[in-house]
């Protein structure tokens, strides 16, 4: 489906993930999404757990829509 413009990818499987969380400054406002909306909202629970606060989680189209940014397919 593609990803947006400017977006860092976080595979929520991937080893080590809690370490590379916790990297994320807490004071900036984040937004999780994926193709659904599903996985984001999963995720986002998790962060916020760690202390992340988050603007939302959204399907692709939904955060394309709320951040104003490009989805980019290549």
């Amino acid at each position: 489906m593609g990803h947006l413009r400017g977006a860092v990818n976080i595979d929520r499987h991937s080893p080590g993930l809690d370490d590379r969380l916790r990297l994320l400054n807490p004071a900036d406002t984040y937004v999780v999404y994926c193709n659904g909306g599903h996985r984001a909202g999963q995720l986002r629970e998790h962060l916020e757990n760690l202390g992340c606060y988050l603007a939302d989680s959204y399907g692709i189209r939904a955060a394309q829509m709320a951040t104003g940014l490009p989805i980019v397919t290549n």
